[in-house]
């Protein structure tokens, strides 16, 4: 078996006991494949180690400005400053500090607890070590002044700076086209966007086209 270098995860949106996987080896190309944790776990071997990409849609940033210097004390404060934000109960929700910039500016990510349970649930069961949670969103490349979009069949991605950005829902119709529109209508820099070849026809801004 080939040496694997990185395993990256993300749960399937069609089937929730299933999860896309992307191998990169030693010898430096990459295998993608589809199917549940067993499966994944088998393929590897003795290699246990994986990334889990958690999709755009089900995670959501926020920034806002709090006073950081005790990291205890802002573990606290921020539910709470993210509550009017939240639509749902805090203790549904898991809240990661992601970035701190002087003088009080914090990035964080919000996930309910339930999706993120239920994966690393499934990693444990197939004797998976999970070591890292990376949105989605992330993976977009982003070069500073620009915005990007990553669009296929159910969502469009947008990155807007390193630690900000948020997801449209493509089955929102009407609005998901007024909101593309209204970022196309604000975009100062350059706008680079990533069509997946099978998301077909789904009626782009003509700024976008």
């Amino acid at each position: 078996m080939q040496a694997v270098d990185k395993i990256w995860v993300r749960p399937s949106e069609e089937d929730k006991a299933t999860y896309q996987w992307c191998l990169s080896h030693a010898e430096g190309h990459w295998e993608e494949g589809k199917g549940t944790f067993d499966l994944l776990a088998a393929k590897l071997g003795r290699e246990r180690r994986v990334r889990l990409v958690a999709p755009a849609l089900d995670v959501t940033l926020h920034q806002v400005n709090l006073p950081h210097r005790n990291k205890s004390v802002l573990s606290k404060a921020l539910p709470f400053a993210l509550e009017d934000w939240l639509a749902e109960d805090l203790n549904n929700l898991h809240i990661c500090v992601l970035n701190r910039e002087p003088p009080d500016l914090v990035t964080a990510a919000v996930i309910k607890r339930s999706l993120m349970s239920q994966w690393l649930s499934d990693a444990e069961a197939a004797g998976l070590d999970v070591i890292q949670i990376v949105p989605e969103l992330f993976l977009v490349p982003c070069s500073e002044g620009d915005l990007s979009l990553v669009v296929d069949k159910t969502q469009c991605i947008v990155r807007t700076s390193r630690w900000s950005g948020f997801s449209l829902d493509m089955n929102e119709g009407g609005l998901f086209q007024k909101q593309l529109q209204s970022l196309v209508d604000e975009a100062d820099g350059r706008l680079i966007q990533w069509l997946s070849k099978d998301c077909g026809d789904i009626g782009l801004p003509l700024d976008l086209e």
